[in-house]
């Protein structure tokens, strides 16, 4: 029996997620679901409590147990998010709405299990295609910058902060440019041209892209597995809304705010709530991008940390997208003169994982010396 399966059996769960979209969400929709059905389910982010006695019943969410315990683990899959594999269970035992299904294409394709013109491999296709047969979304091959089919093609350029585009996030300058050779305004919408129909356009499009993003060759291949594919769309009360605009703007918020996680587990309790958290996106997204285009160009080991942002997760991330895989210690962001870095860091860093659940403070930011030893909250 697996672990979600011993789950789904018990009256009481405590569920430990890693503070990353992935798993926050899949908490959500674990808490919501399970709650339905009668089962008591507590969400805590405190790293210390897998480390106590009395953890019977705990579910680790993409998080390694420590040495000689004996845990419930979900982690990711090589092919499926978290959030996917936990949708895909729980509705061969119980049923998932579709705003669950939704979420979990939403976060497989922001964190790039759908790969160019194959799509999905892992459970997530299966749950794509029942929503694609139900007329829920659709899809078509395109660009995934964000907002892409929603704003106009020079702010989609300019606002893509996930995967990063050195030389074009937070570049008015840049974007225009490109459009400007391209004979577009700046201000049309990638489906009021002929971007993507005409050959000739879009093979300029592509090498105006790619001159104008910073990068070595290797950085701009894995920068085009991601940027080319398909887009997701709905229809969400009379308003067009890209599935990963949706997940890039939950990234956003999560970055904005010490308790952040916290509110982003009523998500799948509360659909509304995505459009506070769209709005506050829309309010945000342009002056973050801009605030970062220079630590794109030129990324650091040790990364200042613009206002607003309060949380590391995300630049991080983004960073670590640009930065060769063969640099091993952990980014670190400074804050108002301190440093801290994210539980992912410093476990794939190789941190002992009894280290980081015992430093790391209740809602996971690490904080670290100019040393890179931790600091023990």
């Amino acid at each position: 029996m697996s672990s979600l399966e011993q789950i789904f059996s018990r009256n009481y769960v405590k569920i430990i997620p890693r503070v990353d979209l992935d798993s926050i969400i899949a908490a959500s929709l674990l808490l919501h679901n399970l709650a339905e059905r009668g089962v008591e389910v507590v969400v805590n982010f405190d790293l210390k409590n897998v480390l106590e006695g009395g953890v019977e019943g705990v579910l680790l969410l993409n998080l390694p147990p420590p040495k000689n315990a004996k845990l419930h683990v979900a982690p990711r899959q090589q092919n499926s998010t978290v959030t996917g594999s936990i949708v895909y269970e729980m509705d061969r035992k119980f049923g998932v709405s579709v705003w669950g299904k939704m979420l979990a294409i939403s976060i497989g394709v922001y964190d790039g299990y759908d790969i160019g013109k194959e799509g999905f491999r892992g459970v997530e296709k299966s749950i794509l295609n029942e929503l694609l047969t139900k007329g829920v979304i659709e899809q078509e091959l395109g660009f995934r910058f964000w907002g892409y089919r929603r704003v106009s093609i020079a702010k989609a350029l300019t606002r893509t902060i996930n995967p990063p585009l050195p030389g074009l996030t937070g570049r008015e300058d840049s974007a225009g440019r490109i459009l400007s050779e391209l004979k577009i305004p700046a201000s049309v919408r990638a489906s009021e041209t002929s971007i993507e129909q005409d050959q000739n356009v879009l093979r300029k499009f592509i090498q105006l892209l790619d001159s104008t993003i910073i990068g070595d060759k290797a950085f701009k291949e894995r920068l085009q597995r991601r940027l080319v594919g398909y887009v997701y769309t709905t229809t969400m009360n009379g308003v067009l809304l890209d599935l990963l605009e949706l997940s890039a703007s939950l990234s956003i918020y999560m970055s904005l705010l010490k308790e952040s996680p916290i509110h982003l587990l009523q998500l799948s309790i509360s659909q509304k709530l995505l459009y506070d958290f769209l709005n506050i996106y829309e309010e945000t997204v342009d002056s973050i991008a801009m605030s970062l285009s220079s630590v794109f160009e030129a990324p650091n080991k040790i990364i200042e940390l613009p206002d607003p942002l309060v949380r590391p997760e995300l630049v991080i991330e983004a960073v670590r997208f640009i930065l060769p895989s063969e640099v091993k210690k952990p980014l670190v962001v400074r804050k108002n003169g301190y440093l801290m870095t994210s539980v992912n860091e410093l476990l794939r860093a190789g941190f002992p994982v009894e280290e980081v659940y015992s430093h790391c403070d209740p809602l996971q930011l690490c904080w670290v010396k100019e040393d890179g030893s931790l600091v023990k909250t």
